[in-house]
Order: structure tokens, then C-alpha cells, then sequence
């Protein structure tokens, strides 16, 4: 297979121009989650967002209302996700079919939550991304499925996640007894479950769920499947090269947050200036908002919008002008 490197566009200063679509997983927390998309918002960005079926409609009804005004938002097909389930892997799977079947091109396509939030301001997210063009941004170490206690990992080895079946019946989640015979179709990978890659790989990854169908049934009764799909997908390919081996989302893991990342407040803003990511996870802002008001502070003050960065947004806006007169002419 071989894989097409980046064609660059230029503007009219003659910098390179980097299309960015956002795809957000959302179940709750929407006036957040609202809040993410209007800090992202930016000429040539778009998003897809995926809105688990089990939220509550005069919430997401609400949530729908606060993005009018806003152009360049989709919905992906809605999957009910429950944590730990393959259906958190489908719910990606479906954000990514979205994403592909856009008629836009984006260049750079960057999963996140809604609790997601960056860390600097648009223009230096667009900077780092116009510096590595082909990179594939995404955690990625193979697995061994043989070993029944691996040190680091507690009752969940990748043996348990993968070598027993499970299932899930409402809220419960059950390990049967039983175990696979036989070995995966590839070596699987695992990595966190946030990314941001090319249009070549998300085009490759959509392509994969539907044709690889042996990789599908082995992983359809697997365990925190999320963390291994994608990464599997692409170190099993002609990515493998360009696959970094680190995401760009900051987490911090403590012996009392348990299966999730802690819940990150204003003390941490030291450590998330000091991390070199992009973004960081997870905020509740109804628990600490000032860690939020902290973060859009410093990105207005450190990115200041250059003359070259006002003439480009202008000739931005006035190309999406005369599209969307064309489109009313028609």
C-alpha cells in the first residue's frame, strides 16, 4: 500500500494552509462541551460530533441551541457507549466514517472529549500541525495476550481484556469463563484513545472496519476495545512508520482516580504548561471554571493575532462569502 504524502496549499502570505476537523465523543456536560467548540472555532475548522444515545434530550436539545450561529458541524451516527464496551469503539468508528464522508478535506482530524480542552490558543495548534504534516499523532505498543499476570496492569491484562469474552447486559458487565482458542488475526496494539491523524489514515481506518472483518469479531467481545482499534488498525499497515508513538492529550493518573484520568483544577496549570501538549483531559467546569478562565486568558494573551494571520482570516471569510453566494445562486 502506499500512502500519499501531504500536498500543501498555500495562502496568499504563503503559509501553508491546515484544515482541522475536530471530532468530539459527547455523553454529558453539554454547556461545556459547547463551550470546547466555541474556543476551537476557527476559519477552516470543522467538527463531527458524536452524541451518545443514551443523553438526555432536553440537555443535547439545549446543547443544539447554543452551537447555532456556528458553521461546520456535523453528527455522526449515534451509538449508546457504555464504558468499557465495544460500543465506545463503534462510537469512534461511526465519528470516523462522518468524517470521511465530509466534502470537505481536512487535513488534520483530532479526537477528543468534551472534557477535553486545549492548552494553547488555535493558531499554535495550526502551527504545530503545518510543521509535521504526515506524522500520525497516537499512542501505539503491541501486546502480549499470553501472559495471565503482567505487572502494572492489576486484574485488567490484556489477557483478560482479550483473551476472555465479554458481555454487557444493561449496566452490568460480565467476564465469561470461557477463553478464545486460537491467536488474534495481527498483533494487537494499545494506546490511549485520543489521536490526531491525516486524512490518508482516517480514510484507511473506515476502510479497515468495514473490509477487516476477522479483526471486527475478535475485538466485538473484547474489553476497553477503544484503547486497542485504532492503533492495531494502523500498526498493521504501511502507517506504522509514521505513527509517533504519543498522543498530544495530557492526562494525569493517580492511585485515587481509579479507571479514569483525575479530574485536572488550577493547581495543576503548572504542570499543564509544562507538558508540550496540545490539549488536556479532563476538566469539570462545574467544579473548578477557573482552570478554563486561566487557560483562554494565557492563549489570548500569548497568541495576539499577527497583520499576515488578520489578512489571512479575512481572505478566509470572504472565500467562504462568495461559496456560500454561489451556492445561494444556485
Amino acid at each position: 500500500m502506499k500512502i500519499a504524502t501531504h500536498r500543501a496549499v498555500y495562502s496568499s502570505g504563503g503559509c501553508v494552509l491546515v484544515k482541522i476537523c475536530y471530532v468530539l465523543l459527547l455523553h454529558h456536560k453539554f454547556e461545556q462541551a459547547a463551550r470546547l467548540i466555541r474556543r476551537l472555532s476557527a476559519p477552516g475548522t470543522g467538527f463531527v460530533l458524536h452524541v451518545d444515545r443514551g443523553a438526555e434530550r432536553v440537555a443535547l436539545e439545549r446543547f443544539r441551541g447554543q452551537l447555532q450561529g456556528l458553521e461546520g458541524i456535523v453528527y455522526a451516527e449515534r451509538v449508546r457507549a457504555r464504558w468499557g464496551s465495544y460500543a465506545q469503539a463503534l462510537a469512534i468508528m461511526r465519528s470516523v466514517e462522518a468524517a470521511v464522508r465530509r466534502p470537505e478535506r481536512y487535513d488534520r482530524y483530532v479526537l477528543l472529549s468534551g472534557q477535553d480542552y486545549p492548552l494553547v490558543c488555535s493558531a499554535r495548534i495550526a502551527q504545530f500541525f503545518r510543521s509535521n504534516l504526515d506524522s500520525e499523532y497516537i499512542e501505539a505498543y503491541p501486546l502480549s495476550l499470553t501472559e495471565q499476570s503482567v505487572p502494572g496492569w492489576g486484574a485488567w491484562t490484556p489477557y483478560y481484556r482479550f483473551r476472555r469474552y465479554h458481555v454487557f447486559l444493561g449496566r452490568r458487565h460480565r467476564a465469561l469463563p470461557w477463553l478464545r482458542r486460537g491467536p488474534p488475526p495481527q498483533v494487537i496494539h494499545h494506546g490511549s484513545t485520543w489521536w490526531a491523524l491525516t486524512r490518508p489514515a482516517m480514510e484507511f481506518i473506515a476502510q479497515q472496519f468495514h473490509s477487516n472483518r476477522r479483526l471486527r469479531r475478535y475485538l466485538r467481545t473484547g474489553f476497553l476495545v477503544d484503547e486497542v482499534y485504532v492503533p492495531t488498525l494502523l500498526m498493521g499497515s504501511a502507517f506504522a512508520p509514521r505513527v509517533s508513538g504519543h498522543n498530544l492529550t495530557h492526562a494525569e493518573w493517580t492511585p485515587t482516580s481509579g479507571p479514569h484520568p483525575k479530574t485536572l483544577g488550577l493547581q495543576d496549570l503548572p504542570a499543564l504548561r509544562a507538558s508540550g501538549k496540545l490539549f488536556a483531559r479532563k476538566f469539570d467546569e462545574s467544579q473548578d471554571a477557573a482552570v478554563l478562565n486561566e487557560l483562554d486568558r494565557i492563549s489570548a494573551e500569548e497568541c495576539v493575532p499577527t497583520p499576515e494571520a488578520l489578512r489571512e482570516q479575512r481572505h478566509e471569510q470572504q472565500r467562504g462569502d462568495s461559496h456560500q453566494e454561489r451556492q445561494q445562486a444556485l
